[in-house]
């Protein structure tokens, strides 16, 4: 093992700031969602996907939630949704909305869905910190009766 150079207060000194940096630069796992903080204080917002609305055979209203900014307003937020339960390949797509949003609820309605098919959803938003998630919800559209 490699001894390190110097006095015993330099090593000391070294030590500090290393747990210092911890400090600074700890992560803390929230429900799916994983926040870094940043020198300057600003984390990733706090995300929550909240179930769908108004959901028929062919459309759904997504529902998302930003519970906290993180110490800056979001520049994008949106969400990811498609028919894989992962949200990764496959049918999968991305809504996103441009410009400042602050503490609350937002939405986005989905048309041309299929009848009778199971969803899955996760709300997101971005600030300067980077992309806050929220947990993937499923919905299930409402199916075709025969007659």
């Amino acid at each position: 093992m490699k001894k390190p150079k110097g006095t015993l207060w330099q090593i000391v000194a070294l030590a500090l700031a290393g747990v210092l940096s911890l400090v600074i630069l700890k992560m803390v796992k929230i429900d799916d969602t994983q926040v870094q903080t940043k020198g300057g204080g600003i984390v990733l917002p706090t995300v929550t996907t909240q179930a769908a609305s108004s959901i028929t055979q062919t459309e759904a209203t997504l529902n998302g939630n930003i519970a906290d900014t993180g110490g800056q307003d979001a520049t994008q937020y949106g969400f990811k949704w498609g028919t894989v339960r992962t949200l990764s390949g496959g049918d999968t797509a991305t809504t996103t909305t441009l410009g400042t949003h602050g503490i609350g609820v937002f939405t986005d309605s989905r048309a041309a869905l299929l009848p009778g098919t199971t969803y899955f959803v996760r709300a997101y938003a971005s600030n300067s910190a980077g992309t806050g998630l929220g947990a993937i919800v499923s919905f299930t559209t409402l199916s075709t009766h025969a007659p």
